[in-house]
């Protein structure tokens, strides 16, 4: 009897101890699962917030690229206004162009200091060329026996009466002629609306020491209907 009794107690004791062995393999399985879990879980946590930190440089990326896209179609809509007015006025130049072209009559009339001034008819404008004078007046023999002269210089005296030239007031106007200085004239042609009134004053000599000369000087141009 006693025997049995303690076999059935040591049984009972082994049992407890399977027990708590296999209960502890359990726990200690359980508890690495659970880690490796974990383990996964963060990993799968750091990929998210790769993709997130990746979508959001792709989102700031396109969001530069949009700002300058737009900055370029900004500077590209002034550039496109800026031609445009430079278009307009080419073709404002343009139109001029072709109204001073218009075909109109070549004309020519002789003018000299008793025959100066001109008025340009009502309706019509002149498209004055030029004016042709003289290369020297008053030719004569030097000492040396070559031919030496005087220059011609012709200048505006004044438009509708205002005077332009006064060599008595060391005033001189535009040059329209010089026999020996070209590049000192003013440049051609020479546009005179209508009503217009002009005159011109023809000189011999050298700047500084002009006198009048009765030399004749033929002006060029064309009148045309306005």
């Amino acid at each position: 009897m006693m025997f049995n009794r303690n076999f059935t107690t040591m049984r009972q004791f082994i049992l407890i101890l399977a027990f708590a062995f296999l209960g502890g393999v359990s726990f200690a399985q359980t508890k690495t699962e659970m880690q490796m879990q974990i383990d996964r879980q963060t990993k799968s946590i750091d990929s998210l917030k790769a993709i997130v930190d990746n979508q959001a440089n792709i989102i700031e990326n396109r969001d530069r690229s949009i700002m300058i896209l737009k900055e370029d179609i900004a500077k590209g809509v002034t550039e496109v206004e800026t031609l445009n007015g430079k278009i307009r006025q080419k073709n404002s130049e343009l139109v001029m162009l072709r109204n001073y072209n218009k075909s109109g009559t070549a004309k020519k009339i002789t003018m000299n200091n008793t025959r100066a001034s001109w008025t340009i008819p009502a309706g019509k404008h002149w498209v004055i060329n030029q004016f042709i004078g003289d290369y020297m007046v008053d030719l004569a023999k030097d000492s040396l026996g070559n031919m030496v002269g005087k220059e011609i210089h012709v200048f505006l005296k004044s438009i509708n009466n205002v005077t332009l030239t006064d060599i008595s007031k060391n005033q001189y106007g535009p040059q329209v002629y010089s026999s020996i200085a070209s590049n000192h004239t003013m440049q051609f042609p020479l546009v005179m609306t209508e009503n217009t009134t002009f005159s011109i004053v023809v000189y011999k000599g050298r700047l500084g020491s002009l006198e009048l000369c009765d030399a004749g000087i033929v002006c060029t141009y064309f009148e045309k209907d306005n």
